[in-house]
């Protein structure tokens, strides 16, 4: 991967050389599908990420690594909940109504993406079209993600370690009204709704006398509520070395984040250990074994609950008096309360994976290979809800929440078997032609099952042990479920002079999750490769050092849909009071569909990839995907008497473009990288099969729009004058007067109403997704600045997090710029309460949702080699970096772009500032 240097030796005794990475990496071998590959000769759309320009980054969770540096691929992160911080992968779109998650393997065992390390990558491969993809199948419709694991390369035994310690802030919060401006506005609100005020004229002026007393509190809920220190730290140790016999790489990580909640963290422990066994040249064995443990903990209540209420309370609510006892809150909901003492909720998880592998090469162009991946899974859940006492200013009882104390308690357990063999065939023949076959078979078992069990009224709260529960209202259940798949596949790659290159693939997959005679479908898949930088009329241009065109098509598949769709189940759960008392019952509720089979997924793809110079490198793709048969409910008469059965019918089309682009240069002892990563995608409903839309709170289901689009009314200005009211068609929500919103009348029949005068507003679905990245190296010093954003979004603040006053909740700063008859010049409607017309979807609430962030940056600096020598390191780099440290965009103030659509119960997005130590030994 380094580029070829050509020095002239002469008379020099000692000769420096500074390796430089080569921007091309035409050589470089990628992972593809049970199989490696020269880059050079991809047919098909895969992305490959080189470690060196993510390993840097101080993520928790590896899927936010991803975020913004492969073209196509999208990385969306909800929430920055310790342990819940992951991101979202979409790759090209959302191509279902249902499960878009790519398949991820991880050593070719199939897994989630956060439960590797980081440092124990050595390479990510995303495979985004169906060339690339189909050889996973019925597995592959939402793309695949390949990581690949370091292993020992060197019989010397060296140790490195990788760590940071850092801090974590919130990115955005909002700035809610104190309590004297939420009484004034609250006031306001009854008068604008004929309602008498809520707070006389003896208790504002008593409360602007004794502001800040346990009687009249001003609490600043977001200060008191988040008082958890955010610390965080990651360390990361491998070993590597062995002999020609043995070689060994283990490693060891250890993750702890602290929530900026009390009682929240998240701590995770991983050990790998990958060993080679070279028993000759023709037979070679693998011994992998990988184990994690990772224990989640949070208030009882659950942190949604905690940002919830910290969101809602009014400043005139107290949180804790002097005397230190809690206080009322909203009626005993009491955000401080609930996040100390309210008890906790911890779940412990253990997995572990051993993958057995045997190679053998009877001769040198034949080679069998055979695998054994047994994954064990254990999840260990348990929330103890404790009783909090609340009072009120003047010491006495109010609320006690909970009513009693409970206990929940669920044992996970999950196996996966997986065995595959694969037998490969490569061959060149005088030098022009080029064949290579692989063809193999794949097993997967799949088995879980849980219980669970609950008490409630322990006499002790401190001992939170099931027997010492009341035997009063105990519940218990379970259940277990279990499925399997049978596959096999195969490929042909040619490749003539290495000009003309062609590929084909094939999987044949049956599921148990469906009915004999639609257990098994074929994925086949074809792909073309032209590098014309080998003609002989390219040859003579020396600074076009690669081009080739690509083309392919074939077709995926999605066993997502559930576990046995197509048998009428029935439902034991059914509870009935015959003579006054509970009887168990059993009944059939949905109706079975016998020929239910797999989504299905037809993908088209023309590619250029283009190398310059020796510096620059660009690829581009345009593709479209049919996503058919997708599983709908389509209606069927009442007389059946049960629900609506699944059916293979709709089809989703997702459209677009990817493009990256890599420039890397060298100019002394300056070397720079830059990179630039953008790609759009279109997603249209096809075809509902005559049903539908299908309309939610907010959103709608409807052929030719975007999947789940926003729904609402058309917002056109604010009411200005009562005369304005009555010359408009008729609205809702009581009696419509000036400062209200004005919508518009779509069907123009003189009366707004859901049925007629609600259009498609907005999509969630973001488009124009990049990333700038920028890589300097200098001297020992280097810096890291990696922008990532999204060109174009729509966001949807819903609820309590934009309305006023919404269910006795508070107000934001920004109502105090709400319309009245001296400031009409606004967008903010007047001030109201539980009241229809201002609260109903509409554009009122959409905001471009469109940034650009700075997603890290981070400085570092390399000790020079005469320093180590004498402390016996190899390599040592100390930098600072900051994560999410700021963001430009039009979105609600107070609220991260990236979680879009919100009404505002969740844990909130977090920045961090860190310092670390990279070191070789």
């Amino acid at each position: 991967g380094m580029l070829t240097q050509e020095i002239k030796v002469g008379d020099q005794t000692e000769i420096n050389i500074t390796l430089a990475r080569d921007v091309i990496g035409l050589e470089e071998v990628v992972a593809v599908g049970y199989a490696t590959k020269k880059k050079v000769n991809l047919t098909g759309s895969v992305e490959t990420i080189r470690m060196d320009n993510i390993a840097w980054k101080p993520v928790g969770q590896t899927s936010m690594a991803l975020q913004g540096v492969a073209s196509g691929v999208t990385v969306t992160q909800n929430s920055g909940k310790p342990g819940g911080d992951a991101g979202l992968i979409r790759i090209r779109g959302i191509g279902t109504l249902g499960n878009s998650n790519p398949l991820i393997l991880v050593d070719g065992i199939e897994t989630t993406m956060n439960s590797v390390n980081l440092n124990d990558i050595e390479s990510i491969s995303i495979l985004k079209d169906a060339a690339s993809a189909s050889i996973y199948g019925s597995r592959a419709a939402n793309g695949v993600i390949l990581i690949t694991t370091k292993r020992a390369t060197q019989k010397e035994i060296s140790v490195t370690y990788d760590g940071y310690f850092g801090w974590q802030l919130p990115t955005d919060l909002t700035k809610k009204v104190s309590a004297l401006e939420y009484i004034e506005l609250k006031n306001e609100a009854n008068a604008n709704l004929g309602k008498a005020p809520q707070f006389t004229q003896e208790y504002i002026e008593a409360y602007q006398q004794n502001l800040g007393s346990d009687k009249y509190p001003d609490t600043d809920w977001q200060k008191v509520t988040l008082t958890g220190d955010g610390f965080t730290q990651n360390h990361s140790f491998s070993m590597i070395g062995g002999t020609d016999l043995l070689m060994l790489r283990g490693s060891f990580s250890a993750l702890d984040q602290n929530g900026i909640i009390p009682n929240t963290g998240y701590k995770r422990y991983n050990f790998r250990l990958n060993t080679d066994i070279n028993v000759s040249e023709k037979l070679h064995f693998r011994i992998d074994f990988d184990g994690r443990t990772e224990n989640i903990y949070e208030p009882a209540k659950g942190v949604n609950y905690i940002f919830h209420w910290m969101q809602r309370h009014p400043a005139i609510e107290p949180a804790i008096f002097s005397n230190g006892q809690y206080g009322d809150g909203h009626n005993g909901d009491n955000s401080l309360a609930q996040s100390e003492a309210g008890g906790l909720s911890r779940t412990r998880k253990y997995n572990a994976i051993l993958s057995l592998k045997a190679d053998w090469s009877p001769f040198k162009d034949l080679n069998f290979s055979l695998q054994y991946s047994p994954e064990f899974y254990n999840s260990l859940y348990k929330r103890f809800q404790k009783m909090v006492p609340t009072y009120y200013y003047d010491g006495r009882l109010a609320f006690t929440v909970a009513e009693f104390n409970t206990l929940n308690q669920q044992h996970t357990r999950n196996h996966t078997n997986n065995f595959k063999g694969i037998v490969t065939f490569e061959k060149e023949m005088l030098g022009d032609h080029y064949f290579k076959a692989i063809a193999g078979y794949e097993q997967i078992e799949y088995f879980s099952e849980w219980f669970s069990a609950y008490r409630e009224k322990f006499a002790l709260q401190e001992y939170q042990v099931l027997d010492v529960g009341s035997l009063e209202n105990q519940k218990s259940g379970g259940s277990a479920t279990e499925w399997s798949l049978l596959s096999t596949f195969g490929r042909l790659n040619y490749y003539y002079k290495q000009k003309y290159l062609f590929e084909a693939n094939i999987r044949y997959d049956g599921s148990s999750r469906f009915a004999k005679g639609n257990r098994f479908g074929w994925y086949p898949s074809f792909s073309v490769g032209w590098r014309i930088s080998e003609e002989p009329f390219l040859k003579s241009i020396v600074f076009v050092d690669n081009l080739k065109l690509r083309a392919s098509w074939g077709q995926l598949g999605n066993q997502e849909i559930g576990n046995y769709p197509f048998a009428s189940v029935v439902n034991l759960t059914q509870g009935y009071i015959l003579n006054e008392k509970p009887v168990d019952g059993a009944c059939l509720i949905d109706l079975a569909n016998t020929i239910i089979s797999w989504e299905s997924a037809e993908v088209f793809d023309l590619g250029l990839d283009l190398s310059l110079f020796q510096k620059i490198s660009i690829s581009a793709d345009y593709y479209i995907k049919n996503t058919k048969d997708i599983l709908l409910k389509l209606p069927i008469p009442m007389i059946a008497g049960l629900n609506a059965p699944y059916q293979n019918a709709g089809i989703v089309q997702n459209k677009g473009w990817d493009f990256s682009l890599i420039y890397r240069n060298r100019v002394g002892e300056l070397e720079y990288y830059i990179s630039a990563v953008i790609s759009d995608v279109k997603n249209k409903i096809i075809d509902l099969k005559g049903t539908g839309p299908y309309i939610g709170t907010r959103t709608i289901r409807k052929e030719g729009y975007p999947i789940d689009a926003f729904y609402g009314y058309e917002k056109i200005g604010l009411f200005q004058t009562q005369e304005e009211v009555d010359n408009h068609a008729t609205q809702f929500g009581g009696q419509v007067a000036a400062g209200d919103i004005k919508y518009k009348d779509q069907n123009g029949d003189g009366i707004i109403n859901a049925d007629y005068d609600r259009i498609i507003i907005g999509s969630r679905v973001p488009r124009y997704t990049y990333s700038l990245g920028l890589n300097v190296d200098f001297k020992g010093f280097d810096l890291i600045v990696f922008l990532q954003g999204v060109g174009k979004a729509n966001g949807y603040l819903p609820g309590q997090a934009i309305l006023p006053f919404n269910v006795g909740g508070s107000a934001m700063k920004t109502d105090l710029d709400r319309w009245t008859p001296e400031n009409p010049n606004t967008s903010i409607p007047r001030i109201t309460y539980n009241y229809t017309n201002n609260e109903v979807a509409s554009t009122q609430y959409m905001q471009n949702a469109a940034y650009l962030r700075v997603k890290n940056v981070q400085f570092g600096y390399k000790l020079p080699q005469k320093w180590l020598n004498k402390i016996f390191l190899d390599y040592c780099r100390l930098y600072v970096s900051g994560q999410n440290l700021f963001t430009l965009d039009k979105f609600y103030d107070g609220w991260d772009v990236e979680s879009p659509v919100s009404s505002g119960s969740f844990y909130p997005m977090v920045k961090i500032y860190s310092f670390g130590l990279n070191c070789k030994f």
